[in-house]
């Protein structure tokens, strides 16, 4: 698992950088796993990392996307889903794009 981890993290991680694309990701972790993901791509894009389990509990929902900004959502999956907390933060996500100005 460590090792697939590794090589799908290195990809991402060369597509990012040969773009240069920036992206804000945010995850939710209940082991630990997925943080480190986040944590991993978000440091060698300089990539900005919010936690959504942060984020339901200060209410904090509204963010903006600067032009040719990305979004990612890194989560584990439960038995073929996504946990609640997930779309539950779906749900009240409001996602702005600027127009670069």
């Amino acid at each position: 698992l460590q090792y697939l981890l590794n090589v799908h993290l290195s990809v991402i991680l060369c597509q990012a950088q040969m773009n240069e694309v920036t992206s804000m990701i945010f995850y939710f972790s209940s082991t630990g796993n997925d943080k480190y993901a986040a944590a991993r791509i978000a440091e060698s894009t300089k990539d900005t990392m919010y936690s959504v389990s942060g984020c339901m509990h200060d209410g904090h929902f509204s963010y903006t996307l600067k032009e040719g900004e990305n979004f990612g959502l890194i989560i584990p999956t439960y038995f073929g889903g996504f946990p609640n907390i997930i779309i539950d933060f779906l749900e009240k996500l409001d996602i702005q794009w600027s127009d670069g100005n």
